[in-house]
């Protein structure tokens, strides 16, 4: 696996659909027809920022990326037990409400020394929703790091995006 850095978190989900979409003179007959008819994919969130920043890294290869807000689709429970489960669901429940292909992300933050937390969790860590869940979220994850050595703060940010062409 290709294993780089990346100065964004944009140039990342960037670099792994540019992939994917590269991939394509990899597919058969049949995979590439399909392939190439796809016009419309759904992105599975509500995340207008996030359906910006993916319309101009897809804008070149001639996708028309709409949100699942777009087509009143709702939010979908996050019942996974990691990023993959996460992505798969969205992904899934996004797919299965348009009929169109989605593409559905899930990352958090992984911290070393609170054994992986808030992981899966980042996005609820302290429990709250709305404006002031990020500045909340860093105040629970700080306090909770405040017996934490500062060279022993070690952590990454975790990102997995899935496609899926049809449930």
């Amino acid at each position: 696996q290709d294993c780089r850095w990346f100065s964004t978190p944009g140039q990342l989900v960037y670099e792994s659909l540019a992939k994917l979409f590269r991939g394509s003179r990899y597919l058969s007959h049949h995979q590439r027809a399909v392939y190439l008819s796809l016009q419309k994919i759904i992105l599975a969130s509500g995340n207008p920022g996030k359906l910006t920043e993916l319309r101009a890294m897809l804008r070149e290869k001639k996708v028309d990326l709409i949100s699942q807000s777009d087509l009143d689709v709702s939010e979908v429970e996050e019942t996974g037990l990691n990023f993959a489960e996460n992505a798969l669901i969205k992904a899934r429940h996004a797919c299965k409400e348009t009929g169109l292909p989605a593409i559905a992300d899930d990352s958090g933050i992984e911290v070393d020394a609170l054994g992986g937390k808030p992981g899966i969790y980042s996005a609820r860590y302290a429990g709250v929703s709305g404006a002031t869940a990020d500045a909340e979220n860093n105040v629970r994850l700080l306090q909770d790091l405040k017996e934490v050595p500062e060279q022993d703060r070690t952590a990454r940010f975790q990102c997995v995006i899935v496609y899926l062409l049809h449930e």
